[in-house]
């Protein structure tokens, strides 16, 4: 809204006066409708669960495709997988080298093994400007339910496939409510809602595939306790 200032050089908010300075009107959301709130004290409903999942269907649906070429895609896809590896290996977190190291030769693998595929997603604009961090504490469960702290300080980690992005929000809710490995009903209920409304021609192996990546490449960037 306009900050503005009239004839005698009175300032006021929204006024007739010419515009001197434009001011952002925030709201504070209610912290216990968060849905990392609501996961933990089991309120969540079906119907909140629908109203979120058409709203970030309606966005996957309207936003534009990510301005890279399918190899390109590929590539970061790649990088990103090995500068997660790097970075768990350098960090204090006392994790098995041996074990890592596998899993990101399995990833990596994987990239090289469905490239065809991966350059196939870019082509029919399932790689997008997305959310970037899609967590269950980023969404409020109001009517409407308002999603908020998208990735900002960097453009590039924001380009995701639309199923990469929700198969990650899908694991965060299994980890507030049984931990990774877990069956959040509210996960897999998400991700089925976002098939449906999408229709997203995703495949088996790519599902298994976004399964794996964020838990190799997120807690590099956000070693932090989900709870």
């Amino acid at each position: 809204m306009a900050l503005t200032r009239d004839d005698q050089a009175r300032l006021a908010i929204a006024g007739d006066g010419e515009p001197v300075e434009w001011l952002v009107q925030m709201r504070k959301l209610p912290r216990e409708r968060m849905l990392d709130r609501c996961l933990v004290s089991s309120v969540v409903m079906p119907h909140e669960l629908e109203a979120v999942s058409q709203l970030l269907s309606s966005f996957y649906r309207r936003a534009s495709p990510a301005a890279w070429s399918g190899a390109h895609s590929c590539h970061q896809l790649a990088e990103s997988i090995s500068n997660a590896s790097a970075g768990l290996l350098t960090q204090s977190f006392g994790l098995p080298r041996d074990q890592l190291a596998a899993i990101a030769r399995g990833l990596e693998a994987f990239v090289v093994a469905h490239r065809a595929e991966l350059i196939q997603r870019v082509r029919i604009g399932r790689v997008i400007d997305a959310h970037g961090d899609l967590r269950p504490e980023h969404i409020c469960l109001e009517s409407p339910p308002v999603i908020i702290d998208c990735l900002e300080f960097n453009p590039d980690l924001r380009i995701l496939g639309t199923a990469s992005e929700m198969s990650f929000l899908a694991q965060e809710c299994e980890l507030l409510t049984d931990g990774w490995g877990g069956t959040s009903e509210v996960g897999q209920t998400l991700w089925r809602n976002y098939i449906r409304h999408t229709r997203d021609p995703v495949s088996t192996e790519l599902c298994r595939f976004y399964r794996r990546y964020p838990v190799k490449s997120r807690p590099a960037a956000d070693p932090s306790p989900r709870r």
